[in-house]
């Protein structure tokens, strides 16, 4: 066994090498990154907008690679979303990203990225390099006036520091704001070229006010206040033409008192997933009104729906629907259930019956072909 002078002089020889092993490490994985088909490469430079050590949502990921425009189908009959999973797998084969959690059936949930493939991902995206993405963190600058943003992406890592964080630059296309607790965001009327707004954790006092300016946005992930909108979601979101995802973390709501999200958002084209964390009220369209079909892939979570033939029309590209039933809206025969087989395309059905009598609520056994997966709560349906 060696002595402990031995063990000592091991340690520093290990310790005088470990400058060459990392900068060795890092070539090689740079090279990993220029030998990347250029498709794939905004995908990888996209993961340094996200903090260290942060577990990221799969289906969110693949929703902002669809409203930036990453994502380019070279089979027809496949949807943005399942090439979006391709591209992912691809980079997970490649040992580029780390999987985190996997479905049931196999598909990822959450990705992260090691620690040294996140510094060479944030140095390539940097403005001396790719000039992809500008990253600012209070938990390294301990600023807030580092906001000066040279390329067309800003990511802001806010910790605990801050309250607010002002977006000075207007040339903003992409903007994400991670934070560890809840704060306030005015959004700035100048900043019209904005695409993509991430800020799940953020609140929009002037929301309603601005909005409708933002005719580029195409995906907006943020917290409503319940209170101050009135239980209602903005009615002048429904003019922005081009939004394909609408994500809103609406806090404090009880389960009978659903937001009520406006008629008119039935009229978006280009929406793809309209998502919330708690119940909301979509209102059925009448016979008479005509409406073209949509684009709409997940509606999550909508209460007391009504399926009738029109709202079939429109949602006939529905893939993952979450619906809540409560007891205080009439019977089972009202939703019309028996028309759910006309949803063709639809992969995801949760159903959740609250507090309802078994035999008032009548159940159709017409389940549509092309479902995978059927999630069931206080349903009167045997397996």
């Amino acid at each position: 066994m060696p002595k402990e002078e031995s063990w000592e002089n091991i340690l520093e020889n290990i310790s005088s090498t470990e400058p060459t092993i990392v900068l060795h490490c890092s070539k090689i994985l740079c090279l990993s990154y220029d030998l990347l088909p250029l498709r794939l490469k905004p995908c990888f430079l996209y993961f340094a907008a996200y903090p260290e050590d942060f577990e990221i949502d799969v289906s969110k990921l693949i929703m902002l690679w669809v409203a930036e425009g990453f994502l380019k189908p070279g089979d027809q009959s496949k949807c943005l979303e399942d090439v979006g999973e391709c591209y992912l797998e691809d980079l997970v084969n490649r040992s580029l990203i780390l999987v985190g959690k996997k479905w049931q059936d196999g598909k990822l949930k959450t990705v992260g990225i090691h620690d040294m493939l996140r510094e060479i991902c944030m140095t390539k995206a940097s403005a001396e390099e790719e000039g992809f993405l500008h990253h600012v963190s209070s938990k390294r600058s301990g600023r807030k006036d580092d906001t000066e943003n040279p390329n067309r992406r800003l990511a802001i890592d806010c910790g605990h520091s801050f309250r607010t964080w002002p977006i000075q630059d207007s040339s903003s296309c992409s903007v994400f704001i991670f934070s560890e607790r809840n704060f306030e965001l005015r959004l700035c009327q100048s900043c019209r070229c904005l695409r993509i707004l991430h800020a799940p954790r953020v609140s929009l006092p002037n929301f309603s006010d601005v909005i409708s300016t933002f005719i580029n946005l195409r995906y907006i992930a943020f917290t409503l206040n319940h209170t101050s909108s009135g239980g209602r979601f903005p009615t002048s979101i429904s003019k922005l033409g081009n939004l394909q995802t609408i994500i809103a973390h609406v806090p404090c709501v009880s389960q009978n008192n659903p937001l009520q999200v406006p008629y008119e958002i039935r009229h978006m084209r280009k929406l793809r997933h309209l998502i919330m964390n708690t119940t909301f009220c979509l209102s059925s369209p009448s016979d008479r009104e005509v409406i073209g079909g949509s684009d709409l892939r997940t509606l999550d979570t909508v209460v007391n729906f009504i399926f009738t033939e029109k709202s079939i029309e429109i949602l006939v590209n529905l893939k993952k629907l979450r619906v809540v039933f409560e007891k205080w809206f009439c019977t089972g025969y009202s939703f019309n259930l028996n028309n759910l087989f006309r949803l063709q395309n639809l992969e995801e059905l949760h159903v959740f019956v609250r507090q309802w009598h078994k035999s008032s609520m009548i159940w159709n056994h017409a389940f549509p072909t092309s479902l995978k997966e059927l999630a069931r709560d206080g349903v009167p349906l045997p397996w």
